[in-house]
């Protein structure tokens, strides 16, 4: 089978969750020996270096595109005057688009895999030059993580937040009547996309995991907590406000010498100047398997986004406890209740980081193994795309 991937970054490092999901699906291709050509948006964020990884070239053909995705306020101002969604315009680059044409002229592909609602735009070219499937991998049902951060914010931007969701909303709607194909990473998004009309077939495939690089290790500090997620992203950033401000000064006021340590990438200064004798901000960490490993106890507090959380996977499959809002637990298959603490108040938040920390949780290994087994998932997307 020859599948052609479209990814809106590279994936290395895979410190975040979109890139992990996307570079863990093609680890499943290529156990199921499938071939795979994978082109690349290159961004200033993520940007690809001259050489490409060769952990990459193992699993794929690899090409790159440089496109500068960077907000830039004079054409988000001249959106506003359009009806099109500025999150999806970003994306669009004539450069990509030549490039997605001459891999598709040079090659016969039986499905094209879209990773996320900002590779659409290409969706009329890749028609244009193929016959293949066109699939839709939805990693979040992107116009919920809006309305809910316009729910965050004040006058104005609570106003532009709201026209965002909306644009990305009447866009989303559209998606399941030109795709063949849409998977999604949680069974709520599945349920979702099904409610839509449109002609595409819906189905769920989770995160997978290869437990083999999985090795679960005790904490270097019983009584550690962690939190890590990239802080340009703004559910990540208020999620941690809401964490340091509303539940860390109730775990304190229990215990004195529990410690909070923060990593993730592109951490604001203010937080890397922060002196705090109970609180020690990483930054970028070069290994989120080692972060978490080193910790007793993750807390995951979001409260916007859709999908799945990938590093509420990787905490499990790392054998560790894990304290989350409702939100951040949505997505997950059933039976997480026994290693997966759900509050959304400051006190019972609060209250399971404590209670963790003090008489642990059973193991999770066999939960993740049976539910997020990375060839398992992947051979079953495989066989999905067959039949369409």
């Amino acid at each position: 089978m020859e599948i052609l991937v479209l990814s809106p970054k590279y994936l290395y490092p895979p410190n975040d969750g979109g890139a992990l999901g996307i570079l863990n699906m093609l680890k499943g291709f290529k156990q199921n020996d499938v071939n795979v050509h994978l082109i690349c948006v290159s961004t200033n964020k993520h940007k690809a270096p001259v050489q490409v990884h060769n952990e990459l070239l193992q699993l794929a053909t690899v090409d790159t595109v440089f496109i500068n995705t960077d907000v830039n306020v004079k054409d988000a101002f001249f959106n506003l005057f359009s009806s099109e969604s500025y999150n999806i315009q970003r994306f669009a680059s004539i450069e990509f688009e030549l490039k997605l044409i001459e891999v598709l002229k040079a090659k016969i592909f039986d499905c094209v895999q879209f990773e996320g609602l900002y590779m659409t735009p290409y969706l009329k070219v890749a028609k244009r030059y193929s016959n293949a499937k066109m699939i839709l991998r939805a990693h979040n049902v992107e116009h919920h993580i809006w309305e809910k951060l316009a729910t965050e914010q004040q006058a104005l931007k609570k106003l532009y937040f709201k026209m965002l969701a909306q644009r990305l909303k009447t866009y989303e709607i559209t998606m399941r009547q030109s795709f063949d194909a849409i998977s999604t990473i949680s069974s709520e998004d599945e349920q979702y996309f099904k409610t839509l009309k449109g002609k595409a077939q819906t189905f769920f495939t989770p995160f997978g995991v290869d437990l083999q690089s999985y090795q679960a290790e005790k904490p270097t500090d019983k009584n550690t907590i962690g939190f890590i997620g990239a802080l340009d992203w703004l559910p990540n950033l208020n999620a941690l406000n809401w964490l340091l401000n509303e539940v860390w000064p109730l775990v304190l006021q229990q215990n004195e010498n529990i410690k909070l340590k923060v990593a993730g990438r592109n951490m604001p200064r203010e937080y890397l100047d922060r002196e705090d004798e109970n609180v020690k901000f990483l930054g970028e960490v070069e290994d989120a398997k080692s972060f978490i490993n080193s910790c007793a106890v993750l807390a995951v507090p979001l409260f916007s986004g859709s999908g799945v959380r990938v590093k509420i996977i990787e905490a499990l499959a790392l054998n560790k406890p894990v304290v989350a809002t409702t939100i951040a637990a949505d997505g997950l298959n059933d039976g997480y209740e026994k290693f997966i603490e759900v509050a959304d108040s400051p006190q019972l938040f609060a209250n399971g980081i404590l209670n963790y920390l003090q008489n642990g949780s059973e193991t999770s290994l066999k939960y993740v193994k049976d539910n997020y087994g990375q060839k398992a998932v992947v051979a079953k997307h495989i066989k999905r795309l067959k039949l369409l």
